[in-house]
């Protein structure tokens, strides 16, 4: 292990070996990620080929992440001063109100003591901040706080405030700078990596986005011993989604690690963090805005389509489905749609159950989704993997052999029917439910 003192770059310690594409794509660029492992945590350099950045897993990440915005204002090369980032040195932090209570103090307190000028901004908890309405008033805000193309905006939270904070950053001033200070599991692992932001509208989910890259991502694992057990196996969710995406090795890896992992053991924490980001990498570097067609960054929505279909109906309950629990739902309805469209086995279907059983990821009782069943497909039908009005999923005959289907209407609604309580008149119809019936009681 190296001494992290000066968390230098120069000198990568090892390369983690990209996962190959899983899609037609584009040649992969090398390398993707670099990593770097020290005493005290690891750095991994991601090439995304339209953006390079590093991210950091370490104590004290908001000091971290001043050091490196300062070595970046004193480079003068033309590369980096392109970059506009110049002193006087000051951030912005946006953090929803959980997060500002749990972490906003120390946060200020390492941004202060390195020297740097911040403010902050605190919005609401959860997909309610995620609106145009939210963004005119964090847009108002940074104009009364004098911002520029010059301050950075630091996104203090998970996944909401990457895609948030990312979003704003990208059209305040046609563009400010932009930084992650990761305190969830989906942040490390998904959200905060691969440059896409978004909000929500009424509709549907993430309808309103585009793409901006932070000039780092940074985070103390140790945060995530904080999370609330819910928010925490979402994470879970993601993660299982991105092993079973890659195959091989690291599918089997996560399967023999779920019980450490339930457990937060720090260092497996840390070592599926980092596969994951470098899985990730590795896809969105063949295609960073998804133009190839098909597009192997696609594939990362696996379960997703669903997912958000299923947070979408239940986002003005008393108690919404959370998004990893959705995804988890939707690698359950995929795999089963994958054993007529694509020939997957009933083995990969409970393999896949195991998995998300023994990561506490249980299959979503379908009441949660109301009696409306048209409502339901219509809001399949507002999906961004739309092509030519015809629905696309991600499904997989094994893990690490994703492919991206198109689904006739009549098929989603037979598998729709199979597993909604208020529509199962037809359920017996289906053939693809594994060993008779078990499909209507798992999936």
């Amino acid at each position: 292990m190296q001494d992290s003192s000066l968390k230098d770059a120069a000198t990568p310690m090892s390369e983690s070996a990209p996962a190959a594409p899983v899609a037609a794509a584009a040649p992969m660029l090398a390398p993707v990620v670099i990593r770097q492992d020290f005493t005290d945590g690891l750095r991994l350099d991601l090439n995304l080929g339209v953006a390079a950045y590093p991210v950091f897993l370490m104590e004290k990440p908001a000091q971290l992440l001043a050091r490196y915005m300062e070595t970046l204002i004193g480079q003068q090369t033309a590369e980096r001063q392109s970059l506009r980032l110049n002193d006087p040195k000051r951030v912005i932090l946006l953090c929803d109100e959980n997060t500002a209570e749990l972490f906003g103090i120390d946060i200020e307190t390492q941004f202060i003591t390195a020297g740097w000028e911040v403010d902050a901004l605190t919005v609401p908890a959860g997909e309610q901040a995620k609106t145009l309405a939210v963004v005119e008033q964090l847009c108002e805000a940074l104009a009364a706080l004098g911002a520029n193309r010059n301050t950075v905006l630091c996104s203090l939270g998970g996944g909401i405030m990457s895609d948030l904070a990312g979003f704003v950053a990208g059209i305040f001033k046609r563009g400010m700078h932009l930084a992650h200070i990761s305190t969830s599991l989906v942040g490390l692992v998904d959200a905060a990596v691969g440059g896409k932001t978004a909000v929500n509208l009424p509709t549907g989910k993430n309808q309103i986005g585009l793409y901006k890259h932070p000039l780092a991502i940074v985070s103390d694992p140790s945060y995530l011993q904080q999370l609330p057990e819910e928010d925490y196996v979402c994470g879970l969710a993601e993660a299982a989604k991105t092993a079973l995406l890659a195959g091989g090795e690291f599918t089997a890896w996560i399967e023999d690690n779920t019980e450490p992992l339930l457990q937060r053991d720090p260092v497996v924490l840390r070592e599926l963090i980092a596969r994951c980001i470098s899985f990730k990498a590795s896809i969105v570097a063949t295609d960073p805005h998804e133009d190839n067609v098909p597009s192997a960054r696609l594939s990362l929505n696996y379960g997703h389509t669903l997912g958000h279909v299923i947070e979408t109906v239940t986002a003005q309950q008393e108690v919404p489905v959370p998004h990893g629990i959705a995804v988890a739902q939707g690698m359950r309805f995929e795999a089963r749609m994958a054993m007529q469209l694509v020939e997957a086995e009933a083995d990969f279907v409970l393999r896949q159950d195991a998995l998300l059983d023994a990561l506490n990821l249980p299959a979503l009782d379908p009441v949660t989704m109301g009696d409306d069943f048209d409502h339901i497909v219509d809001i399949f039908y507002r999906d961004k993997k739309i092509d030519n009005s015809e629905l696309r999923f991600i499904l997989m005959a094994t893990p690490g052999h994703p492919e991206i289907v198109t689904v006739p209407r009549e098929i989603l609604c037979d598998h729709l029917r199979a597993w909604l309580p208020e529509h199962s008149d037809s359920a017996n119809k289906e053939e693809v439910a594994v060993n008779g019936a078990e499909g209507q009681d798992a999936q």
